[in-house]
């Protein structure tokens, strides 16, 4: 049974605590290994970040694009992430007829681990339009994430900008495996966005005159509506 749920941080996860359990076939094709940290779920704070973009939604899932920047907190952040997909990649290297059983040949075939490293989706990955630029994408359905600002109050999706500086909390859920690539699916539970101090000047409010003047000038309202209402 799972212990209580323990966040980690960058500076205090112990890499060799990490550990691939239940191994299982989703369908077509795909290998699902689910993975935990001393037993428990591993969630991991991130330090201040920013956003490549602004927060999108297209139907139920939101798109989020993490910047790693050069401060010393971000590197060490990119460099917990790159071990750990190298952890998991020795890991399959080490049990490859667990993973690469029904493609082997025969029983005394062996899986390179150039192979594994060809196959493997890095989690953190170099942009396309961005020279130098480095991110973690995210696909996470509205339900599953929690948006909220520095005094904590939930905030709207639309209201994201890039460039925003960001806190994550991650959480490592499993890794996969199809017939061609291997990958780690990583999830935000919250996301704490530190808003700048301007961001309503930009918003319009229409002037409302709710005098009773005016309220007659442009609306009668039937007595039985009003009393329905």
């Amino acid at each position: 049974m799972a212990k209580n749920l323990c966040i980690t941080s960058t500076s205090t996860i112990e890499l060799e605590n990490i550990r691939i359990n239940k191994l299982h076939k989703t369908g077509k094709n795909i290998i699902k290994g689910g993975i935990v940290y001393n037993d428990n779920k591993l969630l991991i704070k991130g330090p201040r970040m920013t956003l490549g973009s602004s927060i999108n939604k297209n139907g139920d899932y939101y798109y989020i694009d993490l910047r790693f920047s050069d401060k010393n907190t971000n590197q060490k952040f990119m460099k917990c992430i790159n071990d750990i997909d190298c952890l998991v990649m020795i890991d399959i290297y080490e049990n490859y007829k667990l993973w690469y059983g029904s493609n082997c040949k025969d029983v005394n075939e062996e899986i390179s681990f150039t192979q594994i490293e060809q196959e493997y989706i890095p989690s953190v990955k170099k942009s396309s339009l961005h020279n130098g630029r480095f991110t973690m994408k995210f696909k996470v359905h509205n339900s599953k994430i929690e948006f909220f600002d520095q005094d904590n109050i939930v905030v709207p999706y639309q209201l994201i900008k890039d460039n925003f500086v960001v806190i994550p909390l991650l959480q490592l859920k499993a890794l996969y495996k199809d017939s061609n690539h291997i990958w780690l699916n990583w999830s935000i539970p919250q996301l704490k966005i530190e808003l700048p101090d301007n961001i309503f000047k930009k918003c319009q409010l229409v002037d409302i005159d709710d005098s009773e003047d005016s309220m007659m000038e442009n609306e009668v309202i039937p007595d039985d509506d009003y009393e329905n209402n």
